[in-house]
């Protein structure tokens, strides 16, 4: 049996957004008031790569992939792995939010099916899946040179409007954030860059101070704005973050993408991110109760303890499940196993021809 061949940027840069994803929300958990802990703010505010840098990885896998199954059978497996998970845990969560908030159950079910708690983001990949039928050949037509850039314009002008309030979307029981035009450009770089990974690399290795300079100006312009008060909202969904993501993303895959090995750590929290997504703010709000309660411990550190709590529990729990057949369908499958697989070698090696063959 011929070993399967991975890019070793899928691993690391989705395992570092997971991690990303934690910790951001471990400081929303334990910050306080963000005026008076302005530094933890400005580290939350520098982490909302994470979710767009998840969105980005998923689009990433539909243009690498060369696989002939059919569009509907792919469908259905994201709904079985995706939207089913998905549902169980926003039903769960309106439990535990009716629990613990006295949240009306009901109403919060169908609040957190519309997207309203954090595993929207299944929501915005499915999108992917489903309307890339129909993008995908008028993306095939257009170079990447004008499809990325203008897919850019497109979402951030729609964000932009809806940032700013120049727009105003009526609540059709789908949040207007949710929507595919607020993440277009994560899907158009994704596919491009899975689609021609290795060209894609050596270009962005060759023009990275550009890449440098857009990571600049939107953390910049983030920071900028959220702290002034300007727009004081931490939110992946603001339009300054997508300069701020694509830069990013722009510099990180490359450098991942020149790996020789995949760290144990990053391998482990990769095959188990969507259920340490999934899971991760369950366990934050428990295990803060107790760390809140440890006399004398500075903030930072109460995060950082709160952190790799959240992150160990939810991915044990979510290889514990996988043990089971019936676990996939609640926390998603497991991914790939970076330590029993092929890693596709940096493009320009002399490996990189034959290699890109067996993919």
């Amino acid at each position: 049996m011929k070993q399967k061949v991975i890019v070793p940027e899928l691993i690391i840069i989705r395992a570092v957004s997971c991690l990303a994803v934690v910790l951001m929300h471990s400081i929303t958990m334990l910050i306080g008031d963000p005026e008076v802990n302005r530094g933890l703010n400005t580290a939350r505010l520098l982490l909302l790569f994470a979710t767009p840098t998840f969105a980005y990885m998923s689009a990433f896998l539909i243009g690498y992939s060369k696989s002939q199954r059919p569009y509907f059978e792919t469908l259905w497996l994201r709904v079985k792995y995706l939207i089913l998970p998905y549902l169980i845990f926003a039903v769960g969560y309106a439990c535990w939010q009716h629990y613990q908030w006295g949240a009306p159950l009901v109403d919060r079910i169908r609040y957190n099916i519309a997207g309203g708690y954090h595993g929207y983001f299944v929501l915005v990949v499915f999108q992917f899946y489903l309307f890339h039928p129909l993008f995908r050949p008028i993306l095939e037509r257009v170079p990447a040179w004008v499809g990325v850039p203008a897919a850019g314009l497109v979402n951030i002008g729609y964000l932009a409007a809806l940032n700013l309030g120049l727009v105003s979307i009526p609540y059709l029981g789908f949040h207007a954030y949710r929507l595919l035009p607020a993440w277009f450009f994560y899907y158009v770089l994704g596919y491009y860059s899975g689609r021609d990974r290795d060209q894609f690399q050596l270009v962005l290795r060759r023009w990275w101070p550009l890449s440098a300079a857009l990571l600049a100006c939107g953390a910049g312009l983030l920071l900028r704005n959220a702290l002034s008060g300007f727009l004081p909202d931490v939110t992946s969904q603001r339009f300054e973050v997508v300069l701020y993501a694509a830069g990013v993303i722009l510099l990180a895959f490359p450098l991942a993408g020149r790996a020789r090995r995949i760290p144990s750590v990053l391998n482990l929290v990769n095959r188990a991110s969507f259920g340490i997504y999934l899971l991760h703010w369950f366990f934050l709000e428990l295990f803060r109760r107790w760390v809140v309660r440890i006399p004398g411990l500075p903030k930072p550190a109460g995060i950082l303890l709160l952190f790799v709590l959240a992150a160990t529990a939810a991915a044990l729990v979510t290889f514990a499940l996988n043990r089971w057949r019936w676990g996939a369908y609640v926390v998603g499958r497991l991914g790939v196993d970076g330590s029993k697989a092929r890693l596709a070698p940096p493009p320009g090696s002399a490996a990189a021809p034959a290699e890109a063959a067996t993919r």
